[in-house]
């Protein structure tokens, strides 16, 4: 079963995996459960596997279910499915091209290397990290047909003017506060 937690361990130390579905505490939800919860909104799922990270294993069984799920449970133009991972988005392709992918970007390859590679692994969007974030790379990702998500951005005035350049979704901590701006 898929679950919703940012981590590979739980609180307690016990890693997820390796976790009887009956033993999670109630505050992690399965994937399923997720996107019933959201019904109606867009969600960005992010596939938490980078190699030297104790699933990374099963990356291409996680995928393929990741792929099934949001098949099964979301209309598509609400639906983004991203990882720092460009082979996991890859491997979601795989399985549907009809599912939107983004690649999480953090390093500093530079625009136009981002944005070639994106392209080139056929993914319609880019989630940069917000300090990589110009009018440049938006202005470029856009005449590529890519959308721009950028996270995590809890600053008022960066998200307006974020929003001003015309990126496509921002990722926050502070929603309320976001929503003001």
């Amino acid at each position: 079963v898929l679950v919703v937690h940012h981590d590979a361990h739980l609180a307690d130390g016990r890693l997820i995996r390796e976790t009887v579905t009956g033993d999670m505490p109630g505050s992690v939800p399965s994937l399923a459960e997720a996107f019933e919860a959201c019904e109606g909104m867009g969600v960005n799922v992010e596939i938490k596997h980078l190699p030297g990270e104790p699933d990374f294993a099963e990356v291409d069984l996680v995928c393929a279910a990741v792929a099934g799920l949001a098949s099964a449970y979301r209309p598509v133009w609400q639906l983004l499915l991203s990882s720092f991972d460009i082979s996991a988005v890859d491997r979601i392709l795989a399985v549907d091209p009809t599912l939107p992918t983004a690649w999480l970007v953090v390093e500093r390859y530079g625009t136009a290397q981002i944005l070639d590679r994106v392209e080139a692994h056929g993914h319609g969007a880019i989630n940069p990290w917000d300090e990589l974030v110009d009018q440049v790379l938006v202005d470029d990702a856009h005449r590529r047909g890519l959308k721009v998500v950028v996270w995590t951005v809890d600053d008022g005035d960066r998200i307006v003017e974020l929003a001003n350049w015309g990126v496509d979704g921002i990722v926050t901590n502070q929603v309320s506060m976001a929503r003001r701006a």
